[in-house]
């Protein structure tokens, strides 16, 4: 909701928030969403403007599944998806970070605190 209402301190405000939310599942056991939310908290770290090579948001998600070794079939299933749609994004994501293959574009990632 923090960041839905916008304004001065909304980032900080919802990182507190997950924070919060994330030492009661701790505390309650529930690990799984902890972690969930602590996976959450790390994407909502990343400011837009942040991304390198002027990379979007959905294609920096492609490359961080890229970089966790799935095909393009994986990665259409995980994030809804055409696998011609996440070919789309890798041709984008090779031109923008300069990589001629995958293994180029995990470099890329692993460099720039993608993977």
């Amino acid at each position: 909701m923090a960041l839905a209402q916008g304004g001065r301190g909304a980032g900080i405000e919802a990182q507190a928030c997950l924070t919060e939310a994330t030492q009661l599942w701790d505390a309650l056991g529930n690990t799984a969403e902890a972690q969930r939310l602590r996976a959450l908290a790390r994407a909502e770290a990343l400011p837009r403007a942040a991304l390198p090579a002027g990379l979007s948001e959905r294609e920096a998600e492609v490359l961080r599944l890229v970089a966790a070794g799935k095909s393009n079939r994986q990665i259409a299933q995980a994030l809804a998806l055409s696998e011609k749609t996440v070919a789309n994004h890798l041709t984008n994501i090779f031109g923008k970070t300069g990589a001629d293959n995958r293994a180029a574009a995990t470099a890329f990632a692993i460099r720039h605190g993608l993977a």
